[in-house]
């Protein structure tokens, strides 16, 4: 599993590989632009309880960084989206937080409607300033077909696989070599492509056991960020959006038939707002409707989780 050369040094763009279903479509629907400052956005994706959070507070200022919600339970605090400004050698982002894919219909946020928030998100960020980075947070245990599934609808299909991925690999802490863990596992992410990784810990332990772990982790990523997000983003063509939702949509439903053993709710949220609508395009809209607090606020208010 290469890492594919930055879009910079490459026009080449990410491609899923042929057995997915997901293979990158001929139209192009995102289009390359420059951005600035806090207009890079960045978004955290992945299942809960990977990190997601916990990643961005060790981007964050300390003195900001308890305003981020953690949760150590198997359903996540994040509920849709929440974006936070952080700052890196001088430079501002926007980063992404948003529910975790894989929680079920008994978590805060069930699985397709956490699907849903993200294409909304890739919707209203793609309509405006555009989308710089993608991390894909990734806690190991071993590998299951949820972490490819999720990597497919989101970076592959949701975001066309144009616009850049990088892999944040978390719960290290007890290896004796972090990045050792990329060199022999690696291949485990099958299909999976990325521009750059980070093996991190995302916690210092009882009693701090780890903090030596967890400071060179922050260094991680905060190199990872800064080489991999930089003063481009990636815009939904205002004249492709009609066909971008089309594709989406049939996309995923291809993407279930060709899997044969599909992902029940990520695949059946987008047969369900097709059902009974006359357009497939106003139904995904209609399935995507609704109140999102997406305005920045550096210190959001902490939900109980």
């Amino acid at each position: 599993m290469p890492e594919k050369s930055h879009p910079d040094k490459s026009k080449t763009p990410v491609e899923s590989t042929s057995d997915t279903g997901t293979q990158k479509h001929t139209e192009s629907f995102f289009e390359k632009t420059e951005v600035f400052g806090k207009d890079r956005n960045i978004i955290v994706f992945g299942e809960t309880g990977a990190g997601k959070s916990s990643i961005i507070r060790m981007l964050s200022d300390p003195k900001d960084s308890e305003n981020i919600p953690i949760s150590n339970r198997p359903v996540g605090c994040t509920r849709q989206y929440t974006d936070y400004i952080i700052t890196l050698d001088g430079e501002d982002y926007t980063i992404w937080d948003t529910a975790g894919l894989n929680e079920g219909k008994a978590g805060t946020v069930p699985a397709d409607v956490a699907l849903g928030h993200l294409r909304r998100l890739v919707e209203t960020l793609g309509s405006a300033t555009g989308i710089s980075l993608l991390v894909y947070c990734i806690r190991w245990s071993r590998y299951r077909k949820i972490l490819r599934e999720n990597y497919d609808l989101f970076s592959g299909i949701i975001c066309s696989g144009v616009i850049p991925t990088v892999v944040v690999i978390t719960g290290l802490e007890h290896q004796e070599s972090m990045e050792a863990w990329w060199e022999k596992n690696r291949g485990e992410l099958k299909g999976m492509e990325f521009f750059d990784h980070a093996c991190i810990t995302a916690a210092k332990g009882k009693k701090n056991v780890y903090e030596e772990e967890y400071e060179e982790s922050i260094a991680k990523l905060r190199v990872l960020i800064r080489k991999n997000c930089l003063e481009h983003a990636w815009k939904i063509k205002s004249e492709k959006e009609g066909s971008w939702l089309r594709h989406v949509l049939v996309s995923v439903e291809n993407y279930g038939e060709h899997r044969k053993d599909p992902t029940g709710h990520l695949v059946k949220a987008f047969h369900s707002f097709k059902q009974g609508a006359s357009h497939v395009v106003q139904a995904v809209r209609d399935w995507g409707s609704g109140t999102s607090d997406s305005t920045s606020h550096p210190a959001p208010e902490r939900p109980t989780c």
